[in-house]
């Protein structure tokens, strides 16, 4: 899923002290938003410190993210779900997504900004649950609706 149509207002601080800046995500950052891949165990602090030193730097927290070991995503060796400094071990992608969305929405976190319509999916789409925080986005609403009717054109074939 594409990320947000708009830019997104940076808080003041970071490196332009005092300055209005604003973000918009690339595809790439969208993706790395809530998945980050290392092809070994020792790229993982790297990984984390960069992300980290990243969200700083535009005044943004470091929310909780997946971080895949493997050479690529069709060769995930490992999943974690990575909360500050503590790393989850999982059996698989989708259990490390399932935790990742329950840790969210129990307490209650902000999504990262850059993947916000994603997370919004499939908190709506998936799990079926809304919340009075949820943000509204009107594209995320358009693509499910989308989704539905196609869903039901292919039942009926």
């Amino acid at each position: 899923m594409a990320p947000r149509a708009n830019k997104i207002r940076l808080s003041k601080g970071g490196n332009s002290a005092g300055k209005v800046r604003f973000w918009k995500p690339t595809v790439a950052e969208s993706r790395e938003g809530i998945i980050v891949q290392a092809k070994i165990p020792g790229d993982i602090q790297r990984i984390v410190d960069f992300k980290r030193k990243r969200m700083l730097d535009m005044g943004l927290h470091l929310q909780p993210f997946i971080i895949l070991i493997g050479k690529d995503f069709t060769n995930i060796q490992k999943a974690y779900v990575r909360i500050d400094s503590v790393s989850y071990e999982l059996p698989s992608l989708l259990k490390a997504l399932d935790l990742l969305f329950k840790i969210y929405l129990v307490f209650n976190l902000q999504y990262p900004l850059e993947c916000e319509n994603f997370c919004y999916l499939i908190q709506w789409g998936l799990y079926e649950i809304r919340t009075k925080s949820d943000e509204q986005i009107p594209f995320v609403f358009n693509t499910l609706n989308q989704m539905k009717r196609e869903d039901k054109k292919m039942q009926l074939s």
